[in-house]
């Protein structure tokens, strides 16, 4: 079995996505009874972000023999977009389901930089450390990588409301509004990060 981003459990911790589940009746869905005993499980995670917890949940329910974690810092979730962008997808399943093996990490590193999502999961880092100023540049790169992502340019609004840069938020909400008309929830969002930097 190959996971990416394995999701387990969402009995109230995580709020990731949690408007998306509202009236799910959400249970466990994997059984330790229910498990081939012989079966190997590889999961590939980001270990600096939730799916960390998810992990340690999964753990409980598979024996240590049978799971094989894929640690990824900083690919973000899902992990899947990740591997896509840097162009190992298809052969990080391949290795897994074809050869039952663990890839190598090197690639992963070497081709961190063609990834937006990974520098995304580095920027949003960053503003949890205080780091905004690296957070920014981190950020810009991501938005040449991926222009129309529009996650990423809200992240940027992010950091300069952080690091008190107001005219330059002023002006990248206004560059994210005439990028991204007719949003209503870019429109709220952007409102509520002025609001917040005004108080």
């Amino acid at each position: 079995v190959l996971a990416l981003s394995p999701l387990v459990d969402f009995s109230g911790w995580h709020i990731r996505f949690s408007g998306d589940l509202t009236g799910i009746p959400l249970r466990w869905t994997i059984d330790p009874a229910t498990v081939a005993p012989h079966c190997m499980h590889y999961c590939v995670y980001d270990p600096y972000n939730d799916d960390r917890r998810h992990m340690d949940l999964l753990a409980t329910v598979l024996p240590p023999t049978t799971l094989t974690h894929i640690a990824l810092p900083l690919s973000g979730h899902p992990s899947m977009f990740f591997l896509a962008q840097t162009g190992l997808l298809a052969s990080t399943c391949l290795c897994v389901l074809r050869d039952g093996a663990a890839p190598d990490a090197a690639p992963f590193f070497e081709r961190r930089r063609t990834s937006a999502q990974g520098h995304f999961a580095l920027a949003q880092m960053c503003l949890l450390r205080g780091k905004y100023r690296f957070g920014l540049r981190v950020v810009d790169r991501a938005i040449k990588l991926e222009p129309r992502n529009v996650n990423l340019h809200l992240l940027r609004v992010r950091l300069l409301v952080r690091s008190d840069q107001s005219r330059a938020v002023l002006g990248t909400a206004r560059q994210i509004l005439d990028a991204f008309p007719g949003e209503p929830a870019i429109r709220s969002e952007l409102a509520e990060l002025v609001r917040r930097k005004r108080t």
